[in-house]
């Protein structure tokens, strides 16, 4: 049974999948379409939109932080201690190769794909030189996309 979107617990647990979609495109290694399944007294429309503003949202903070963190001398000092340069250089690279070669639609796609790595599309894609509100709309339509592909696979299954 749906419950009201007026109601205090629909607008709490809003707000708990928004945080939780933000904090998984900022920093948590946690499936972001756990929401599909952890709040069924929602509608399933109201989740998708609720996770992908929440995606949107924590992939436009690193968005915005991306470059800065490329840039910064501790974090290079960091990547050096722990002597991960040439593997994050390689990383960088490859993305910018994938960013360059396909642009948004290749984003969209890795931000599609369930069991893609999400942080990584979103921290690669961030260093790119692409439009802050499409990195944003890339990211939350790819987390719709991936979350109804999920949840309507083990509808499909089950």
């Amino acid at each position: 049974m749906e419950v009201p979107l007026s109601t205090p617990s629909a607008v709490l647990d809003i707000v708990y999948i928004f945080v939780y979609e933000a904090a998984c495109a900022i920093f948590l290694p946690l499936p972001s379409e756990a929401p599909m399944f952890l709040f069924p007294r929602l509608s399933r429309i109201t989740v998708l939109i609720a996770c992908a503003l929440g995606k949107g949202f924590g992939s436009y903070i690193v968005f915005r932080s991306g470059g800065l963190l490329k840039e910064s001398k501790a974090f290079l000092k960091f990547l050096a201690f722990v002597r991960l340069n040439s593997l994050w250089g390689k990383f960088v690279a490859w993305s910018e190769g994938v960013m360059k070669t396909y642009g948004l639609l290749g984003f969209l796609v890795f931000m599609s794909v369930p069991g893609m790595p999400m942080r990584s599309s979103i921290y690669s894609a961030s260093m790119m030189k692409i439009n802050a509100f499409q990195f944003s709309l890339g990211s939350a339509i790819g987390t719709i996309i991936r979350c109804s592909l999920v949840y309507g696979g083990y509808k499909l299954i089950s």
